[in-house]
């Protein structure tokens, strides 16, 4: 059985993860760290209908999805202020299928310090509901690797957004920013760290 630990006030809870319930209420945190390996069978929701929970993959962690695994962040239109940090070397969250972001409002990625996110294919609003969810990659050596089709804004509100501030000044660009999409690349002091997709345009 795997387990989660869950941080709620200065209570820690050992709760055991299950098909579509991995965050069960909101302000939940979910910890994935230290070389750790988290082998995930189906999809992975991160805030599927709640508010405010939190997936860290972090010193080496990694969550790995089955073949037929989607992953979602905010997925429902009441999701809101979810957030998932992928951060440190040898940090891993792989999503064979689709990454979806934002069906609901203020849903947040971040890859950070040579973490790496591996996709097939990726969406950033994804409902008539969606506003102001974004995806950053920032810092050096990390890594977003898609290789399909990435849209941005194709529902929903206003600043829905994938930002890349990585040196080279390369990365994922959307196969298609919709209307009330946004996409920003900005070059920081680096020697390794980029965004690529088989979708890649140099910016």
């Amino acid at each position: 059985m795997r387990y989660a630990f869950i941080f709620l006030g200065i209570v820690l809870f050992a709760q055991p993860l299950t098909g579509f319930a991995q965050f069960t209420a909101d302000y939940q945190t979910n910890v994935i760290s230290s070389g750790v390996t988290s082998n995930w069978n189906g999809n992975y929701y991160v805030g599927d209908t709640t508010v405010g929970d939190v997936l860290l993959i972090e010193t080496g962690g990694a969550l790995i999805l089955s073949s037929s695994g989607y992953g979602y962040v905010g997925n429902a239109s009441g999701a809101s202020n979810n957030v998932v940090l992928i951060s440190g070397s040898g940090s891993l969250w792989k999503v064979p299928i689709t990454l979806s972001v934002g069906g609901g409002s203020c849903n947040s990625l971040v890859v950070s310090n040579a973490g790496r996110l591996v996709t097939g294919w990726a969406t950033i609003g994804f409902l008539n509901s969606s506003a102001s969810n974004r995806v950053s990659v920032i810092g050096s050596g990390s890594v977003w690797t898609n290789s399909s089709a990435f849209s941005v804004g194709e529902y929903g509100g206003p600043e829905t957004s994938f930002s890349s501030a990585t040196e080279p000044a390369s990365s994922i660009v959307p196969s298609r920013i919709w209307g009330d999409g946004n996409l920003e690349v900005t070059a920081v002091p680096s020697s390794r760290g980029m965004a690529r997709s088989g979708q890649t345009r140099r910016t």
